[in-house]
């Protein structure tokens, strides 16, 4: 994705919705965090831009 696109927007994602005991949270913290991570630093080396959106109302489908 670093190399096709110039701008990226990632959905800034929490884990306490996605895992329901303590340790599936970590280790979607860990994850996420990691893979966040990984990406805007491909990014930042490229020259392309990174934007963390607010997951609020991002997966609602329009009327």
């Amino acid at each position: 994705m670093v190399h096709d696109f110039d701008h990226l927007a990632v959905e800034d994602l929490r884990s306490r919705f996605l895992a329901k005991t303590t340790m599936d949270r970590k280790a979607a913290d860990a994850a996420i965090g990691a893979s966040k991570a990984a990406l805007v630093e491909m990014a930042c080396t490229r020259g392309r831009t990174v934007h963390l959106v607010h997951p609020a109302h991002t997966t609602m489908d329009c009327a």
